[in-house]
């Protein structure tokens, strides 16, 4: 009998594709329950889609198809395919990255990771409170211009930044 594989595929960051973003021009709630939707839709599709899809390629039987729904799908595999699985795996990663690339918050995403956290105020601040900013209000949406004093720096007003 030869070797067969459980390949157990995950589709990482759903959570985060849920959850963010917002619709203009349209009452939050409506909006959100609408993406919300379409979203946890198209989750569904590509987890149906994906599994049925490298089965096919590999010309083996859709009996193989464990299961598949909430962003992650299982499969049995023969051995012998598992370098062709995992090409056919790495190619419909890519494609669904390329799908998604025109997202700003994608590259928010990718430029915070580069941050330094492990230190008190070691990350940039401004780019940090950018990226928060346009997270949380929308890529669209242009950040307040804020007022700063650097430590020792007189504030308007008297004091200095010690000062309630």
């Amino acid at each position: 009998m030869s070797e067969q594989i459980l390949l157990q595929g995950k589709i990482l960051g759903t959570e985060e594709f849920l959850v963010a973003g917002h619709a203009e021009g349209r009452s939050a709630r409506s909006a959100g329950e609408d993406l919300l939707a379409g979203r946890s839709q198209w989750i569904t599709l590509l987890c149906e889609v994906l599994p049925r899809a490298l089965l096919a390629e590999l010309g083996l039987a859709r009996i193989l198809l464990g299961s598949s729904g909430g962003g992650q799908f299982l499969v049995v595999l023969p051995g012998e395919a598992r370098s062709a699985a995992e090409s056919f795996l790495t190619a419909a990663a890519r494609q669904v990255a390329e799908l998604s690339a025109g997202d700003s918050r994608r590259q928010m995403a990718l430029e915070s990771e580069k941050m330094d956290f492990t230190h008190a105020d070691a990350a940039p601040a401004l780019e940090l409170d950018q990226i928060v900013w346009k997270t949380v209000k929308g890529p669209a949406s242009a950040m307040p211009i804020m007022r700063r004093t650097l430590p020792g720096e007189a504030r308007p007003g008297g004091g200095d930044d010690d000062d309630p």
